[in-house]
């Protein structure tokens, strides 16, 4: 069965940006960044693993910025952000997006789609590659 945790985080190229994994705490994350802010997709261990297509569609897609990303943010969402250089982290995310965008190409095993489908979550959301 592929899981997020079998994605293969080499599988797309995109200059500019880097895809990586994390493990931390039972959470499974692939990561795509670059120094303008960061998309985390991620989901609990127990979930991908789960019977129950319910628990298994659970995860999260999370904007990590280093600025606010909307006008009303006035303090940071996070102080002590693991996913970018610094610590400060204006965060917002979307449960939905995992398992109606990702959790098809990840049952898929399409290490591949599931990256762009990253890099074009970055781009929209922080512009083109650096």
């Amino acid at each position: 069965m592929s899981t997020l945790a079998t994605i293969n985080g080499e599988a797309l190229a995109v200059p500019g940006l880097r895809f990586w994994g994390r493990a931390r705490r039972g959470r499974i994350a692939i990561i795509c960044s670059d120094d303008r802010g960061a998309v985390e997709l991620w989901t609990q261990r127990e979930w991908m693993t789960s019977a129950d297509p319910v628990m298994r569609g659970l995860g999260g897609v999370e904007l990590h910025s280093p600025r606010p990303l909307y006008d009303f943010f006035l303090d940071p969402s996070f102080t002590d952000c693991e996913i970018l250089p610094g610590g400060v982290c204006y965060a917002d995310g979307s449960s939905l997006a995992y398992s109606e965008t990702f959790l098809p190409l990840i049952d898929a095993g399409d290490s591949a789609g599931v990256l762009r489908e990253l890099a074009g979550w970055h781009e929209t959301h922080f512009g083109g590659a650096a």
